[in-house]
């Protein structure tokens, strides 16, 4: 199969990006390589695959279950693939791509399955994983700090920690 594309390039903008010592001026984001928020069409699809994934399996996962998938293409983008996937139409390396997702989602699923083990299964590290990862502390309603972020469960006991260098926090 013979394949051809035709590329433009286009300048946008231009400016200087020197610095300078005692410059103040805050600089502006880089917007069109950063990581972006999905989409409308992306947010309809991806709800699309969640509905039909839930209806033929009977179940009730969410839009942040699928969004851990994320975390699997960070995992396997890495140079030769980013370069593979660049330099090829989606048809030729689909084969490949897939495949080593399916190989991280494996092991994203191990690492999964052993937390969960060790979390059911020891005592300490379930209080300890409640400790430092709750959102919500001990039942109290959930609080926001000034700029709108979630105060954590740990963010609540940091005005009684220990210093640096001795044991963790206990509760007594």
């Amino acid at each position: 199969m013979l394949r051809l594309q035709a590329f433009k390039i286009e300048q946008k903008e231009a400016g200087s990006a020197a610095l300078q010592p005692g410059d103040t001026l805050a600089l502006s984001p880089i917007k069109e390589f950063a990581a972006k928020p999905y989409t409308v069409e992306e947010e309809k699809s991806l709800s699309a695959i969640i509905k039909a994934f839930n209806e033929r399996h009977g179940t009730q996962f969410t839009r942040e279950d699928f969004i851990r998938f994320e975390q699997v293409n960070r995992e396997i983008m890495d140079d030769d693939m980013i370069e593979m996937l660049r330099n090829n139409p989606p048809d030729v390396v689909f084969s490949a791509f897939s495949h080593a997702f399916f190989k991280g989602a494996i092991r994203l699923f191990q690492r999964d399955a052993e937390m969960k083990n060790i979390v059911l299964s020891d005592p300490q590290a379930r209080d300890q994983a409640i400790r430092t990862s709750s959102v919500v502390p001990l039942g109290k309603p959930e609080r926001m700090s000034p700029d709108g972020s979630s105060i954590t469960f740990q963010d609540t006991l940091s005005h009684r920690r220990k210093p640096t260098g001795m044991r963790p926090f206990q509760l007594r």
